[in-house]
């Protein structure tokens, strides 16, 4: 009796721990594939859950974009933009010509010895100014001096060296040249006879020479001035 009893008993416990680690496993079982599952739910809510940082998509954050308006008083100002696709000719800018300026013109002719407008303004009595237009006759050749001069210019130089000389001159057709040409042949002469007076010294005179063939010839003064007029 005794040994059918406990064969029993032991029957009975073997049993119940079988059914018992049989029942743990499969409650591990399920656990671990729950958790499982949710690992994998979570992968493939979350593109960026998993570890690997060549299977996530790069991080683009996203782009706010906002429109500003800048207003001056009560209007926008829009600036006009030339569209480079019209072939549209630039005008090229003017460039100065004085050449061919009137004024440029009356002084050519001026300093050569030709005739030439003037320009006259004329102030009125109500204290208005008017222009008016003159027209200057051109340059000739005045008469020399007469027997009288004590240099005896004519006697020096005729006709035809006078009518070359003036064209001389007025050939150069600049200012300064003129000027030049005028100071070359002048020279300063000490007075012969001097004032007692310190306080008012005479001053020294010029004599005026023309350069032929090579040489000064002394003229005097209304002689000079008529050769070039």
């Amino acid at each position: 009796m005794d040994k059918g009893t406990s064969s029993s008993s032991s029957d009975s416990s073997s049993s119940s721990n079988s059914s018992s680690s049989s029942k743990s496993s499969s409650s591990s079982n399920t656990s671990s594939d729950t958790d499982n599952s949710s690992q994998h739910s979570k992968t493939d809510t979350d593109p960026y859950g998993s570890d690997d940082s060549i299977a996530d998509p790069p991080f683009n954050p996203p782009v706010i974009k906002r429109q500003v308006k800048i207003t001056t008083g009560n209007a926008i100002k829009k600036r006009k933009v030339k569209d480079p696709s019209n072939n549209e000719k630039v005008g090229r800018k003017k460039l100065r010509q004085p050449a061919t300026w009137k004024q440029a013109d009356t002084k050519r002719l001026r300093n050569g010895g030709e005739a030439y407008l003037s320009t006259r303004i004329v102030q009125n009595a109500d204290g208005t100014k008017t222009k008016s237009k003159i027209l200057r006759p051109a340059k000739t050749l005045l008469p020399p001096c007469g027997n009288k001069c004590k240099l005896k210019c004519s006697e020096k130089l005729d006709e035809a060296q006078r009518n070359k000389i003036f064209k001389e001159y007025w050939n150069l057709n600049d200012l300064d040249k003129q000027r030049e040409y005028i100071s070359s042949n002048l020279k300063a002469v000490a007075p012969r006879y001097r004032y007692s007076n310190k306080k008012a010294p005479r001053k020294p005179n010029n004599a005026y020479y023309f350069l032929i063939d090579g040489q000064q010839v002394r003229v005097c003064k209304y002689f000079y001035g008529n050769a070039i007029n």
